[in-house]
């Protein structure tokens, strides 16, 4: 694994905008995202199709989308068209919906449903015939090129999953060196058990970069304090909303992830307080990770900021830890200067 090569996306900027995916193509990006949340985000595959219009080169696909909106083969047709009209670059990155569903008012996917919900889409997309609600389904338009499927993961099971069956798996959060090392062992061991290997899997891991003056300055920027507000709660969430002294064991296990346990401690303190009608347009959460002394912590994990010799030193450290796929998302600020900046500091680590 180690021998492949340093790739990078970019994930969340004005992507819907062909002029933007071109530029991006022209800076070296690899690949194109696009979430899928039908109350947050701009339709993904209509975005997908501007972008197939604009591109050569780049993958484009999801990240993510979910079970739950689209039957398996409303959604491989969609896929198939798509992989015809780009010449094959299109991927598919689902996770449970934990956010997207949620969102809806509906429940996100137990870990066993959804995996046989993708496994149904991947299928399809690659000509084969499956069994859906017990009645046989295949697609009769033969398929130009399999559309990889990527599971959205962090936890154990959701990459021993993609381990054992998907194309690949994104991993939402990269904060620190073991977290890439806990991923890639279990990866490789899933895989192995099942016979495969883990150089069959695209591993990409969600990296935030922000070019900033100062050092671990990001959250200075207005929205990305925010933002990271509902990231420690989505944080918390995902954990199983533990109590202040199993946070951090919960983490460690789930993530690889050592975190001070008196930090821990302070996260689930931020939760118990929060307040679900201030969590979009209000500072009442920046105030509260303020007042709780979380900003240094949260700023350091969720974001690499800085100026560039800093930010490209410690994307090289998750690079030594194995890491080679890297998806940036954009959140705030002139995207087109952020892609530009963020570009010119990666492509110097290939």
């Amino acid at each position: 694994m180690s021998k492949q090569p340093i790739r990078f996306g970019f994930f969340g900027g004005p992507q819907n905008d062909a002029d933007f995916c071109a530029m991006a193509e022209d800076l070296g990006v690899d690949a194109l995202a696009w979430g899928e949340s039908p109350v947050q985000f701009p339709d993904p595959y209509l975005c997908m199709l501007q972008a197939a219009q604009g591109t050569k080169r780049a993958l484009l696909g999801t990240v993510v989308t979910c079970p739950g909106l689209r039957h398996p083969a409303v959604h491989a047709n969609t896929l198939q068209e798509l992989q015809r009209l780009s010449g094959g670059r299109i991927f598919c990155g689902v996770g449970t919906g934990d956010l997207a569903l949620i969102e809806m008012g509906e429940k996100p996917y137990k870990m066993a449903d959804f995996v046989t919900y993708a496994s149904a889409v991947r299928d399809l997309c690659a000509g084969k015939e499956i069994e859906w609600n017990g009645h046989p389904l295949r697609m009769r338009t033969a398929p130009v090129k399999p559309v990889p499927v990527w599971f959205g993961a962090d936890g154990p099971r959701g990459i021993a999953e993609a381990g054992r069956v998907a194309d690949g798996v994104v991993i939402a959060q990269v904060g620190s060196t073991d977290v890439v090392t806990t991923a890639i062992t279990r990866a490789r061991a899933a895989a192995e058990d099942a016979g495969r290997s883990i150089d069959d899997l695209d591993l990409w891991f969600m990296l935030r970069v922000v070019p900033t003056e100062k050092i671990d300055d990001a959250t200075s920027i207005d929205g990305l304090d925010e933002y990271v507000t509902r990231a420690l709660r989505f944080m918390w969430r995902t954990a199983g909303s533990p109590d202040r002294d199993a946070l951090a064991g919960i983490l460690r296990h789930q993530r690889g992830y050592d975190i001070d346990p008196d930090i821990a401690a302070r996260i689930c303190d931020f939760n118990h307080r929060w307040d679900e009608s201030r969590s979009f347009g209000s500072k009442h959460h920046v105030e509260l990770m303020d007042q709780l002394n979380l900003r240094a912590f949260a700023t350091r994990y969720f974001f690499i900021s800085g100026p560039p010799e800093h930010i490209a030193e410690r994307v090289q450290q998750l690079i030594d830890a194995g890491a080679r796929n890297f998806f940036t998302p954009f959140m705030a600020g002139d995207k087109y200067d952020l892609a530009r900046k963020t570009a010119n500091i990666l492509n110097t680590l290939r």
